[in-house]
């Protein structure tokens, strides 16, 4: 399932509750606390993630526990690779998520004019993919024994 933070109830974060949220956050509450594993697909300003991506991550806190989290990440040059850290050393420590340690980074210069990404993107989101399925599926064994 596909959900864009950006179709949702704008909110402030105050609470660790998801009840005290609008009913489509809860429903990603329940959505994301179901599934095997969370992608987010994120974009870099400033050199630290967007801060929706905080924020969701906050309210989402108790259904990421343990769950394996991944990162697609929007970013102006390969060298922000770094920049991604700090959401995982958040969720890490605040969700206790677990976070896959190889993000896919995605420059400007990765995508042609006609919106197509490179064939090198295309092989690291593959590899990307089969590797986050096969963490996802390893702690999804792990949580249930």
């Amino acid at each position: 399932m596909v959900t864009d933070v950006r179709d949702l109830p704008p909110i402030w974060v105050t609470t660790t509750t998801v009840t005290a949220y609008p009913a489509e956050y809860q429903d990603l509450h329940r959505r994301v606390s179901a599934a095997d594993g969370v992608i987010f697909l994120v974009p870099i300003h400033c050199y630290t993630a967007c801060a929706p991506a905080k924020s969701i991550s906050e309210i989402l806190s108790t259904a990421m526990l343990w769950k394996p989290v991944g990162f697609v990440v929007g970013c102006g040059t390969h060298r922000s690779h770094l920049a991604i850290s700090d959401l995982m050393i958040s969720m890490i420590f605040d969700q206790q998520a677990c976070c896959y340690p190889k993000p896919v980074h995605i420059t400007r210069a990765d995508i042609d004019d006609a919106g197509a990404v490179s064939h090198e993107i295309q092989e690291r989101l593959v590899e990307f993919a089969k590797g986050f399925a096969s963490f996802a599926g390893a702690l999804r064994d792990l949580r249930r024994n």
